[in-house]
């Protein structure tokens, strides 16, 4: 397997895709040169990933698998397929995973609350639940406290009192919403660490928590639906800071900082350059954390969608809406910023010429 940097010499990297049989190859079971690469390996969208699903359900090549689907927070919803059993490498990869994780985020002391959306086609919550089992931490199958009734939450929140509850692993929003339950029923929970994934966690939200649990470090993982889990930070890395799983992952940056992902751990539905819809940057720089891992830096999103509240909301929706208020189209600006309590806000700015140009209905 190739164990190299996107970002160091690529002209002179081999890129070892032997494992993937409708790649075609020369002799040698390599691509001599990253233009060689490039210039056989198409940019894969996110749409023609369907076309390999849809190949396999064709050729009932669906032994030993399971089917998930994307969570619709970095674009539309799309069936996925994974076999650990019949994909040795995807195996290696989740030991590998596991390992990195138990040494740098976890210990088998920590009591974690998993509080990811369970069912649904959703494949992060069980996924999350086997990596806990796998470090040996004392695991709380929560999923999302929302879903349930006020006397249900209260029950739950007293027993992970009772069972010394240490570390939350989940989105910002769902960990902001297990704090203010808390708060609400009057139960103190010593929070030590927060792991979170899927949305930002802005300084707001991040001054909120530490007025509540102080001690509290924050570490952040991220990944897709699709790749799994590329890369992940500490509290002593830098703001939107994360080492990549470089032994797994082949990460290149092309135009407007976008971010293609070639996986070495899928081979039955393979990502080759792919196109995640995030802007980013690479470094090699050493990382105050002391982790001797690439850094890759988030940038935002590449598309017109933005996450609020873990929903995927497109900016053509927004300009639809006003379109329906006022009589021609209006300028706008979208800013999401956090708010008391760590609470999520949209808010639209108008072009104050044009905003009284209101209609009748």
């Amino acid at each position: 397997m190739l164990k190299t940097h996107s970002f160091y010499a690529p002209e002179k990297m081999h890129v070892h895709l032997d494992q993937f049989e409708f790649l075609s190859l020369n002799n040698q079971g390599y691509y001599k040169t990253y233009n060689d690469f490039k210039a056989v390996i198409p940019v894969i969208p996110k749409a023609k990933l369907s076309n390999i699903i849809g190949k396999l359900i064709a050729n009932n090549d669906l032994e030993a698998c399971s089917f998930s689907m994307t969570s619709g927070t970095t674009g539309e919803p799309k069936l996925l397929v994974n076999s650990i059993w019949r994909n040795k490498n995807k195996a290696h990869y989740a030991a590998y995973f596991k390992g990195i994780i138990g040494t740098y985020v976890l210990t088998k002391t920590d009591v974690v609350a998993n509080l990811f959306t369970a069912g649904g086609f959703s494949t992060l919550y069980d996924g999350c639940n086997r990596l806990l089992e796998g470090i040996g931490c004392h695991l709380l199958p929560i999923g999302r406290l929302d879903q349930f009734s006020a006397i249900a939450q209260y029950q739950m929140i007293r027993k992970m009192w009772q069972v010394g509850l240490s570390v939350l692993f989940g989105t910002p929003s769902s960990i902001i919403y297990l704090l203010k339950l808390s708060k609400q029923n009057g139960v103190n929970l010593n929070i030590k660490k927060i792991i979170f994934t899927g949305e930002p966690f802005s300084h707001e939200k991040r001054d909120f928590i530490k007025t509540v649990w102080p001690g509290a470090h924050i570490y952040g993982l991220y990944g897709h639906s699709e790749t799994g889990f590329i890369a992940f930070n500490t509290p002593q890395c830098e703001n939107q800071h994360y080492h990549y799983l470089s032994d797994w992952f082949f990460l290149e940056v092309i135009h407007d900082g976008e971010l293609l992902v070639t996986s070495y751990a899928d081979t039955l539905m393979p990502i080759i350059r792919y196109q995640v819809g995030d802007r980013v940057s690479l470094y090699d720089h050493p990382c105050g954390c002391g982790i001797d891992l690439p850094i890759l830096s988030l940038q935002g999103r590449k598309d017109k969608k933005f996450n609020f509240s873990g929903n995927l909301i497109s900016s053509d929706i927004v300009k639809d809406t006003l379109s329906k208020l006022f009589l021609r189209d209006i300028e706008f600006q979208i800013h999401l910023r956090s708010g008391q309590e760590g609470r999520d806000e949209l808010v639209l700015l108008l072009n104050k010429y044009q905003r009284n140009e209101v209609k009748d209905n």
